[in-house]
Formats: structure tokens, C-alpha cells, sequence
């Protein structure tokens, strides 16, 4: 993919950078599904950070939908109450 200032996705640096810690963040997620607190922590960190670098929120619930979709269909039936009402809360 072609950014718009002829940059190569793939080959940037940054773009390389940042996929390293958003596939660090993912894990540390998953991690932490059986520690709900603790997961909601680290969320709100992951989220001020994000703000404080005034990274636009608008696709956020996007990206939150499409990993609580995929934790579901993971746990399937072990996919608690008190987890759907935790993801509800961002």
C-alpha cells in the first residue's frame, strides 16, 4: 500500500514500529481477560496515551467491536456476563 507521500506501508519504519506495539497490546489483552481490573488499567493508560497524542477517536469502536467479536467467537461459551458487561464499558 502507497501512503500519499509516496511512502510504501510496509517498508515505513514508523508504520513497523507501531505494529510491534499494537500486536504487543493485543497480547497484553488477551493476557489479561481473566484479570478484569487489571485489563481495564491498561486500557485507560492505552487510551490516555492515545490522547494525549491527539490521535483521533473515531475508530476506535470499531477496532473495540471487531476484538470483542473475536474474544467471543475464542471463548465461545466460556464467554462470561461479566465479560460482555466489562467490554460494554468502553
Amino acid at each position: 500500500m502507497q501512503l500519499e507521500n509516496g511512502k510504501i506501508l510496509h517498508s515505513d519504519n514508523v508504520f513497523k514500529a507501531h505494529s510491534v506495539k499494537f500486536i504487543d497490546a493485543i497480547s497484553d489483552g488477551i493476557e489479561l481477560l481473566d484479570q478484569p481490573e487489571k485489563l481495564r488499567k491498561v486500557l485507560n493508560e492505552l487510551g490516555a496515551m492515545h490522547e494525549q497524542k491527539r490521535i483521533p477517536v473515531t475508530g476506535f469502536p470499531v477496532f473495540g467491536n471487531a476484538f470483542f467479536a473475536t474474544i467471543k467467537e475464542i471463548l465461545g461459551n466460556q464467554c462470561s456476563i461479566e465479560l460482555v458487561n466489562f467490554f460494554s464499558l468502553f
